[in-house]
């Protein structure tokens, strides 16, 4: 159904970030098969030799005070500051 690609845990208190941004970034995998008008997830093992369709998506976990600076229009600011370090 899913396969988990990448994990980044920026909770970690050994991660080191010059903005201080934290949060948990799951990157997972899910593959499907088109049924007509409605699909079927697909087991990993059974992905390869199929017309399985596959996507990968992200997935953030934020602690809820900083979510609610995220959401509230900081996310264009915080890109442009890390922009800015990376130049």
């Amino acid at each position: 159904m899913l396969r988990i690609r990448r994990v980044k845990n920026r909770l970690d208190p050994g991660y080191s970030d010059p903005s201080g941004y934290r949060d948990l970034s799951i990157l997972v995998e899910v593959g499907w098969l088109e049924m007509g008008r409605a699909i079927e997830f697909v087991p990993v093992t059974d992905w390869v030799g199929s017309a399985t369709s596959r996507l990968i998506c992200e997935i953030q976990v934020h602690l809820a005070p900083v979510y609610q600076v995220k959401d509230g229009g900081s996310h264009g600011k915080y890109r442009m500051y890390r922009d800015m370090l990376a130049s």
